[in-house]
């Protein structure tokens, strides 16, 4: 079964499929499914993600009387992921160097695939079988968001992303995400400095007051990117922050998430009447489990 396994995912990674570029991989499963006896439905969700293929929905009848049991992967991959020459050095499985891999999430679909089909071609008993492989995972689970959980029939599943072999994940956390942008007055730094307001000082000192790091053992929250100024010379009329926050607990991350926009309207607000304003977008990437 394990070279069944390496041999349909070297097979799926040669298979390009970078985030909403998942048509030439979906249509493969789909005919795959179909030939061990799915009924293998594809969902229209590529029409709020704007790729080229939508989730693939998969529901293998079973031959006992239980409930039904969902496993779950993704399709897609990150970049650089076009044109992936897989390689196998020492029982390891490598790409040329010049891209990824692609075992994110390639090896969970070929668990997959490989386990049903031998289920299928033993005449194993088991239980009725939904198969979830979803789109844009990897640029904010776009997939996952805009498919219809209501088709669900399973109470519980697997979703073979994630750890290490032999370990399983029974907790994530919810993520928040947030930007920011901090708005000062432009003036030449060498001339008529007075004449400006400094939005990267004005930023620093939102960020000074702001919770950073392990908040607890189930919260965090990080600023991950900034963007301002245009030259030396110039005093910055802007800076643009990015950052995010994650808890296991909705009313931890919904605190950590105040506090941080308190930091930066309230430092902000020490400025405004010299031309200081914010503009602050928060937003629910996905819930705990």
């Amino acid at each position: 079964m394990q070279h069944d396994v390496i041999s349909y995912f070297m097979h799926l990674v040669r298979i390009d499929s970078e985030s909403l570029n998942e048509r030439a991989v979906a249509d493969i499963l789909k005919k795959d499914l179909e030939s061990i006896g799915a009924t293998v439905e594809e969902d229209d969700c590529h029409k709020q993600t704007g790729g080229n293929a939508g989730n693939i929905y998969a529901y293998l009848p079973g031959n006992v009387d239980k409930s039904p049991i969902l496993f779950c992967a993704h399709m897609d991959t990150v970049k650089p992921g076009k044109g992936i020459k897989p390689r196998i050095e020492n029982g390891t499985i490598y790409s040329d160097g010049t891209t990824i891999l692609g075992s994110d999430d390639k090896s969970g679909v070929a668990e997959i695939m490989i386990a049903l089909k031998r289920i299928v071609d033993s005449g194993t008993d088991h239980a009725p079988v939904e198969i979830l492989f979803t789109v844009s995972e990897e640029i904010g689970l776009l997939g996952a968001k805009g498919f219809d959980k209501s088709r669900l029939k399973s109470a519980f599943g697997f979703a073979l992303d994630s750890h290490q072999v032999g370990e399983l994940l029974i907790g994530a956390p919810s993520q928040n995400s947030y930007k920011a942008v901090v708005h000062g007055v432009e003036a030449h730094a060498g001339v008529e400095p007075e004449k400006g307001l400094n939005a990267i000082r004005i930023a620093s000192e939102a960020i000074a007051a702001m919770p950073m790091g392990r908040i607890d053992f189930e919260t965090t929250c990080n600023l991950g990117i900034i963007n301002g100024g245009e030259a030396t010379n110039i005093v910055p009329n802007k800076v643009c922050l990015y950052g995010e926050a994650r808890s296991h607990n909705p009313a931890k991350l919904e605190r950590v998430c105040k506090d941080i926009v308190h930091a930066l309207e309230s430092t902000v607000a020490r400025y405004a009447e010299q031309g200081a304003r914010l503009e602050m977008k928060c937003e629910k990437e996905y819930e705990a489990f």
